[in-house]
């Protein structure tokens, strides 16, 4: 389960909010993902993917890496995640202003990685 607000852009979507890891009692990951339309034909997906990859093998070393799911399988929900489990959020002394901040970079980094790669 998540709880996202989502934006397409053309071929893919943005989700920045809250994903439940499925196990009770557990506290969600926050952050961002962004993710390949499955229904794209095969050229365009591939392409996506390949840009998909390209950011998450740069960003690697860097304060915030990329995580990649499906991008090596042709016409699927493919997606690169940025999420930072709640846990660490709640660490800070003021956990909402935390949450704010870390949504706020997520944003930001969304925003650079669709300026750089996916224009």
């Amino acid at each position: 389960e998540r709880y996202c607000l989502t934006s397409w852009v053309e071929d893919w979507n943005c989700q920045l909010g809250f994903w439940m890891p499925g196990e009770e009692d557990t506290l969600p990951y926050v952050g961002v993902t962004l993710e390949i339309n499955a229904d794209l034909g095969y050229r365009r997906w591939n392409n996506l993917a390949r840009k998909l990859k390209q950011v998450e093998l740069e960003s690697a070393q860097s304060a915030f890496p990329w995580h990649g799911e499906s991008l090596d399988t042709p016409n699927t929900w493919a997606t690169i995640s940025l999420l930072t489990p709640m846990s660490e959020i709640l660490k800070e002394i003021n956990n909402v202003d935390a949450a704010k901040r870390h949504l706020t970079a997520c944003l930001k980094e969304a925003e650079r990685v669709k300026q750089q790669y996916l224009r």
